[in-house]
């Protein structure tokens, strides 16, 4: 039996086998053809995850070991996560601040990318912007 580390790492690699194996694609030429990767990279996927006691192989059938799928399990909670904070993450982003120009109005403060300064009012700038308008 592999390390737990090490079929972590396998079940993450090879994810996208998995999770059809998982929906009952059983059979390894099926496997290959639906995955895109040549045949020996998936017959190589496929014997890494069987000898790492992750799957069982029967006449060219693959099923997930009991601890296979309880560690796919995880794997696939762990991304279910990961996908909900990064629409979080992507909903509660605001605009980038590199974006964000600095403005100057008559009477206002200054508001930076860096800095936000709103106790410092732009009397000089007012005053030139007035000059040069008269």
């Amino acid at each position: 039996m592999g390390l737990p580390s090490e079929q972590l790492k396998l079940l993450v690699q090879r994810r996208d086998l998995l999770i059809d194996i998982a929906d009952g694609v059983t059979d390894r030429r099926k496997l290959a053809s639906r995955s895109g990767y040549s045949q020996s990279t998936v017959y190589r996927a496929l014997k890494n995850l069987a000898d790492a006691d992750l799957l069982n192989e029967h006449y060219g059938h693959y099923e997930l070991t009991d601890i296979g799928d309880q560690l796919f399990g995880h794997v696939q909670e762990l991304y279910a996560e990961a996908n909900v904070l990064n629409e979080f993450d992507g909903l509660t982003k605001g605009p980038e601040l590199s974006v964000i120009k600095p403005c100057v109005f008559k009477d206002a403060t200054v508001v930076t990318t860096e800095r936000h300064s709103p106790n410092k009012p732009l009397e000089p700038v007012c005053q030139l912007l007035t000059a040069t308008q008269r």
